[in-house]
């Protein structure tokens, strides 16, 4: 059945459903198959109605977090604090403490409350604070800062490659934030570290341009600042709920919040 036939019938026959753990697990999919496919406000509301009406103890936590997340891939930063803000208990697992942190800090941030949002990072050394760290200072255009979390998330260097599409292009971001603050020592460390491992995949062109002289010209006109600006334009704010995005698309709403 289609998700959107598959609401239809849920909301028709809704007086007829069972009770307990039977009702949530019959929400919990329809939820997810209409988040597969980009129904969000939809799901948001049969996802409010269990926070307020069903759920309780971690369950509520657990369920109320993932109201917010869903909430902030649907651009409503003010309607996922108000999800974040609903009263849950304390019973609440260290996992799920730190992510419902960061989706607080990730609203505020698309608030413009940048640095109360730093504030709440403070002390999550997660991969996924490390994320939304750089995009927040990727957006405040705090080159330096943003290059040296885009080094911590990139670790050492492989021993062989390839290299896989997305640590591709985290290179190719911290290339142009040591570009944007001037940092050609720094440029000149990763083209002679990562050069070898980057060379045939589909950033290497952009990443070489990027790592030379930064005054040097490239193909097409302009220079290698020129092209790292390019990239800053589009790059803003992607990495902390892109990975957050995959962990939808690829196992759904329970796994994407502990």
């Amino acid at each position: 059945v289609p998700p959107v036939k598959a609401l239809a019938l849920y909301t028709q026959y809704q007086d007829l459903e069972p009770a307990g753990d039977r009702h949530d697990q019959i929400v919990r999919k329809l939820i997810d198959r209409l988040v597969s496919v980009d129904l969000l406000d939809q799901a948001s509301s049969l996802l409010d109605d269990q926070v307020k009406n069903h759920l309780s103890g971690r369950d509520k936590a657990r369920g109320a977090t993932q109201l917010a997340l869903l909430r902030l891939i649907n651009r409503q930063p003010d309607a996922a604090i108000a999800a974040l803000d609903v009263d849950v208990g304390s019973d609440v697992p260290a996992d799920l403490a730190r992510q419902r942190q960061e989706l607080r800090a990730r609203a505020l941030t698309d608030l413009n409350k940048a640095p109360d949002a730093l504030a709440l990072l403070q002390n999550d050394n997660s991969v996924d604070a490390a994320r939304l760290r750089a995009d927040i200072y990727w957006h405040q255009q705090d080159w330096k800062n943003a290059a040296k979390v885009f080094g911590e998330l990139a670790g050492a260097p492989p021993a062989q490659g390839p290299l896989g599409v997305d640590l591709s292009r985290l290179l190719l971001a911290w290339a142009s934030a040591m570009t944007l603050s001037g940092d050609q020592a720094g440029l000149d460390k990763l083209r002679t570290d990562w050069g070898p491992a980057i060379a045939g995949t589909q950033t290497a062109q952009a990443f070489d341009l990027i790592t030379e002289d930064p005054n040097k010209g490239v193909a097409g006109g302009g220079n290698a600042a020129d092209m790292a600006s390019r990239i800053a334009e589009i790059g803003n704010l992607q990495s902390f709920m892109a990975a957050y995005r995959k962990r939808l698309a690829s196992d759904g709403l329970n796994a994407a919040v502990n």
